[in-house]
């Protein structure tokens, strides 16, 4: 509505400037995460408050979790959800692989896509380690007294290393189980099906509604030749 208001405007009065402006959509509903503890139990947070704006991503990060993990998100209550939709809106399950490195951590992306529709984006294992490398050094000038009656001698010094720890941080992406609400793979082959035969149906209209021009063509043709 603000486009169309601001492009009649433009219209109606080309001397008239629209100002530059942005539209921010937001949610109306807010959002919230659960995820499954080491204990069996759950823990939820809302990630998406009302009027949050989209798209927008949020990370969560879980120190040291290496065992599966279920995730689910859903709508914070039934306040405001149109009747017959359930809150709940997906769920997932993550497989996390074994870490190589003692220091790790399992990092989610949660998105809020340009839709306004909220699910899993991103599961990644984040390993920090620390790792030898060299480090190239000055050398030394490598300089030695002249002698008498000795021509000048020029020595390359000798390349030296130097062995430091550095901080090196790996991302290893995780594939994941998902479930929504849509349609299941049996309900889109069906319909797949059903488009293909109203496509085939179409066609054949078309095709009788050609060979009928064509006919109606060839017989006034004909009846041109027979007045002649």
């Amino acid at each position: 509505m603000a486009r169309g208001c601001s492009l009649m405007a433009a219209m109606i009065l080309p001397n008239f400037h629209v100002a530059h402006f942005d539209i921010e959509e937001c949610n109306k509903l807010p959002v919230d995460v659960a995820w499954s503890l080491h204990d069996g139990t759950t823990k939820n947070k809302t990630l998406f408050p009302e009027k949050n704006n989209f798209p927008s991503v949020k990370s969560m990060t879980f120190e040291h979790r290496k065992d599966p993990m279920d995730v689910a998100v859903a709508y914070t209550s039934e306040e405001g959800v149109v009747k017959g939709i359930p809150t709940l809106l997906s769920r997932y399950h993550i497989e996390i692989p074994e870490p190589k490195h003692e220091k790790f951590s399992l990092k989610l992306r949660v998105k809020l896509d340009q839709n306004g529709i909220p699910g899993l984006d991103t599961a990644e294992l984040i390993e920090e380690f620390k790792e030898e490398k060299k480090i190239a050094v000055k050398g030394h000038s490598g300089k030695t007294e002249k002698k008498e009656g000795e021509e000048d001698k020029k020595e390359e010094p000798e390349q030296q290393f130097e062995v430091k720890l550095v901080d090196k941080t790996t991302a290893t992406n995780i594939d994941f189980k998902w479930e929504t609400h849509g349609f299941s793979h049996n309900q889109i082959v069906e319909f797949g099906k059903l488009e293909d035969e109203m496509f085939t149906s179409d066609r054949k209209i078309i095709e009788l509604k050609e060979m009928k021009n064509h006919l109606e063509s060839y017989i006034y043709e004909m009846r041109a030749h027979l007045d002649t």
